[in-house]
């Protein structure tokens, strides 16, 4: 009985210090997250003048606001463009030309509340920040919608959240002033195309809780009553369901630009990839686009999970082990818990055996 106890301590002892070996290593553990070298790898996909020719066939299609940005990817990376390259860039970006180009294009923008440049859907934000474009936006879904005809309903509905904002912004002395910027955004984006399905089902999702268009069955568009029908829809808008995305579509906006926001939202899927754009804009600021118009979405992933050792870790790791081999040798000794045979009592019974022979 003695020896069994012996022999159950030891076995308890080899646990017990396999446990303390686990939590010591759980303890010591170390993680360290690696971040992708983004300028590296944008380095090794751009040789062989693969910017060169990226800038040529963005001046064939009168993309200018590309021409700038794969000329900035040029600078970050460190690679010279041909002599050729920056003459065909120089004859396009004369003051005169850029001027009348720039004017030409805010103006649309303002007033179509649609554009491809830059300098345009910077007129197409300034109009929804003057709640023209949102009234105008309104008006247009809004009467489809009223006379029963096919309208947009994501475009309606954000009209009605940046009508509500504008509202707000002068009672707030422009704190939601992000919001609303981060609304003419995605609506812009909505009318460019660069909002990726499940991105927008999800923007759906949560403008649906946002705003109910039926209010509009109570609204009449006017310019002259303009300060009622603000005041009735800011009313009928809740704004936190989509507070999140706003603020964070407005950060990459303030990290790198409008145009540029609008752009990047087409690698976005999820909130999670909008959170990794803000990161990555964070770091490179304008050059994000650039980036990911050459690595793609995969600029995206996190990076990589690495185990920091150390000294007090690696002699955890030892213990555990040695503890484990001791544990399995001693299960596997024969007869370890077996009890020893009591002849006594084997005696008592080969003598009633006997007696039962007589």
């Amino acid at each position: 009985m003695k020896l069994l106890i012996i022999k159950s301590f030891v076995l308890i002892l080899f646990c017990a210090f396999g446990i303390v070996s686990i939590i010591g290593i759980d303890k010591n553990l170390k993680y360290e997250k690696t971040k992708p070298n983004l300028i590296e790898e944008v380095r090794a996909k751009v040789e062989n003048n693969y910017l060169d020719k990226k800038i040529i066939e963005a001046i064939n299609h009168e993309k200018f606001d590309d021409v700038e940005m794969y000329q900035n990817l040029a600078d970050m990376v460190g690679i010279n463009l041909t002599q050729q390259t920056l003459d065909l860039i120089a004859s396009h970006n004369s003051i005169a030309e850029k001027s009348w180009r720039n004017t030409k294009e805010f103006t649309s923008g303002f007033f179509t509340g649609t554009s491809k440049s830059a300098i345009g859907m910077s007129g197409t934000i300034a109009s929804d920040m003057t709640v023209y474009g949102d009234l105008r936006d309104l008006k247009i879904e809004g009467t489809k919608y009223q006379k029963g005809e096919a309208y947009d309903k994501f475009i309606l509905q954000l009209s009605l959240v940046g009508i509500g904002l504008s509202a707000t912004q002068l009672i707030s002395v422009g704190v939601t002033t992000p919001l609303k910027v981060g609304v003419s955004i995605v609506k812009l984006a909505k009318k460019a195309g660069t909002l990726t399905k499940p991105f927008l089902k999800t923007l759906s999702k949560k403008l649906s809780k946002t705003v109910d268009i039926k209010i509009l069955k109570s609204v009449k568009f006017s310019i002259f009553n303009l300060g009622d029908t603000t005041k009735t829809i800011s009313k009928s808008v809740n704004f936190k369901p989509m507070s999140g995305i706003l603020t964070d579509v407005n950060k990459i906006q303030r990290n790198s630009s409008i145009a540029d926001t609008i752009g990047l939202l087409k690698y976005v899927e999820s909130t999670k990839d909008l959170k990794k754009l803000g990161k990555i804009s964070k770091q490179y600021k304008g050059n994000t686009k650039g980036i990911l118009s050459v690595l793609g979405k995969t600029a995206l992933r996190t990076g990589k999970l690495v185990i920091k050792y150390s000294v007090e870790l690696i002699m955890m790791i030892i213990g555990f082990i040695f503890s484990m081999l001791g544990f399995f040798v001693t299960v596997s000794m024969r007869g370890f818990f077996k009890l020893p045979k009591k002849k006594v009592q084997v005696k008592k019974v080969v003598s009633k055996a006997k007696r039962s022979k007589k």
